[in-house]
């Protein structure tokens, strides 16, 4: 899901939760990143092709085949054919996008995506992956304005990655790896 946190498979979104802004270009791997290429990633730009997104288990090619629910919509980006997602203000359970990844179990995963929050408000999350009898398989997030939150099967990190602009495009990662222990959200602006 993304523009909420689940409290279980589905749904169980907590309107305070939501995430409030734009977002673009989300993909999803289902191994670790390395710094490289997440630096790739940030320094392509957001509308740029660094080439590690065309092995990514979902693109954001992926993500504009999916319907937004409630008020959330695909807006002109600017940048060639996809659009950007975006979530309007105001706490709102209705506004996501809901798809079926098809990950297999895996043991690392790294979730990369160029956001442009639109409010201050503490513990908003963008992206949220559930699976039976774990709703917090995989979140990323802002617990407070200058946190990133990022959790791994009910496990979290909360990092002081400075402040996290309002209405500025932000790069933001979070990539673990159970057999190196790498568990880090990474933000560049």
């Amino acid at each position: 899901v993304l523009g909420q946190e689940q409290d279980g498979v589905g749904g169980s979104f907590d309107a305070s939760q939501s995430y409030q802004g734009d977002m673009y270009n989300v993909n999803v791997w289902q191994y670790a990143l390395s710094a490289e290429q997440v630096s790739s990633l940030f320094i392509s730009g957001r509308c740029g092709h660094s080439g590690h997104e065309d092995n990514a288990q979902v693109s954001f090619s992926d993500v504009n085949d999916q319907d937004p629910q409630g008020d959330a919509q695909f807006v002109d980006a600017a940048c060639g054919d996809n659009k950007v997602l975006n979530f309007p203000s105001g706490d709102n359970i209705a506004n996501y996008l809901a798809f079926e990844p098809g990950f297999e179990e895996t043991s690392a995963i790294t979730v990369c995506a160029w956001l442009r929050k639109t409010t201050n408000d503490a513990t908003r999350y963008w992206f949220s992956y559930a699976v039976s009898g774990s709703h917090n398989e995989v979140i990323l997030g802002e617990h407070d304005p200058s946190t990133v939150s990022f959790y791994i099967q009910n496990q979290g990190i909360v990092t002081d990655t400075g402040a996290w602009p309002v209405n500025v495009w932000t790069h933001v990662c979070g990539i673990w790896d159970s057999k190196s222990g790498i568990l880090a959200p990474v933000l560049s602006s």
